[in-house]
């Protein structure tokens, strides 16, 4: 699996998309208008090709890419909980 060769599948970008997947559907549940497209999963399309989300974000990249990638996907969550908290107030 892509993201870090020959370590627990805890460690893959396919967990990694699984578990950004189930927090988008809990704070789905909550019936809380708040903007998900920054953690979004979903397959991209790079010129005119279909790219599986994990392919795209983390196979054969340089690895400050990567961190960057992971960096990113951080940030966004982090935001997600921030409007999450604001608008539980």
């Amino acid at each position: 699996d892509i993201l870090m060769a020959n370590t627990p599948s805890e460690y893959s970008a396919t967990e990694l998309k699984k578990r950004i997947d189930l927090y988008k559907s809990k704070i789905s549940e909550m019936n809380i208008d708040i903007d998900l497209s920054g953690i979004s999963t979903s397959d991209l399309v790079v010129y005119y090709e279909t790219v599986e989300w994990k392919q795209a974000n983390f196979d054969k990249l340089p690895i400050a890419l990567v961190v960057y990638n992971l960096s990113r996907i951080e940030v966004a969550i982090k935001l997600v909980e921030s409007a999450l908290l604001s608008r539980l107030q």
